[in-house]
């Protein structure tokens, strides 16, 4: 399974817009990974699953959550590189951020996103195949405090894999560049899209 955020640039007014420009969006994505744990963030968002199982139905949840608190630990490792669109029309229009770290849910809470249905019934092998890299550049972002300490047994990260914890040396600003970085980007097209459901 995997999570697409989709944004559009600002510059463009609309993601209509967006789409005519090579520049006009920016995908980050996130795989997922199965656990034996619970994700804590996940269990709000998951039991509200049951009441959207069916396409166009909705559900206000009563608990809202950070977008953050969804993310993996990490997001300072990252792919990058200029592709296109996983849907037709495919237009080469999309930054795409490919976070090295992957969200981990428990066997239930992945169960609960199989349970989704399209206009065409179970949501199920929806992914692109891939394609050529043809001649693109794909670039590598690593913290650049990444190499001067082991980040297993850095003291301030939670030991849970799910919680974040406030550095007290400002480098939880550096955890979050990758935001900065798209701070032009409007959050009106934040399509959240589990793609990849498998079988």
């Amino acid at each position: 399974m995997e999570l697409h955020m989709v944004f559009y640039k600002e510059d463009y007014k609309s993601i209509q817009q967006a789409v005519k420009h090579s520049d006009g969006l920016t995908v980050l994505a996130f795989f997922y990974e199965l656990d034996r744990h619970k994700h804590p963030a996940y269990d709000d968002m998951t039991s509200a699953l049951e009441n959207v199982t069916e396409p166009h139905s909705s559900v206000v949840m009563s608990n809202p959550f950070s977008f953050l608190n969804i993310l993996p630990l990490d997001l300072t490792r990252y792919f990058t590189y200029r592709g296109s669109l996983t849907t037709p029309p495919c237009s080469e229009v999309v930054i795409w951020l490919d976070f090295e770290q992957p969200i981990r849910l428990a066997h239930d809470q992945i169960e609960a996103f199989r349970e989704l249905r399209s206009a065409n019934g179970k949501i199920t092998h929806n992914f692109r195949p891939i394609q050529p890299i043809g001649d693109r550049v794909v670039f590598y972002n690593v913290d650049n405090k990444y190499f001067a300490y082991n980040e297993i047994d850095d003291p301030d990260e939670e030991s849970s894999g799910h919680t974040r914890k406030q550095r007290n040396n400002g480098s939880n600003t550096l955890r979050l560049s990758i935001f900065i970085y798209i701070s032009s980007l409007s959050a009106l097209v934040m399509n959240i899209a589990f793609l990849g459901v498998m079988y």
